[in-house]
């Protein structure tokens, strides 16, 4: 027997995307960032990673039930997008730091 979710928690799960989104545009915003802007391209990759990946969870949240391939794909890309992302900053940081420190 299959059972329908409470209405509140349909609620809940149709408000956690857009929570996620406006934590991610404050993040942005915000001058206080795990990578800091005045490193001016790792600071803005940084922002625009967790604000790319916020609207992906988005669009994905709403595809979930109309078009279930569409969902998966969108799952799969924005992982497969911040593990890219996560790799790119800590290989240009270890290429900064070469070039800085080198003696």
């Amino acid at each position: 027997m299959e059972t329908k979710p409470s209405l509140k928690s349909e609620k809940k799960n149709n408000i956690m995307p857009w929570v996620w989104l406006a934590l991610s545009l404050v993040y942005t915003l915000s001058p206080l960032d795990l990578v800091p802007d005045t490193f001016p391209v790792l600071g803005w990759i940084d922002d625009l990673s967790i604000l790319s990946a916020s609207i992906l969870n988005l669009i994905q949240h709403y595809h979930k039930d109309t078009h279930k391939q569409l969902a998966k794909i969108l799952k799969y890309l924005k992982w497969l997008f911040l593990l890219f992302v996560i790799l790119l900053i800590i290989i240009l940081g270890v290429l900064g730091y070469l070039v800085i420190f080198d003696n």
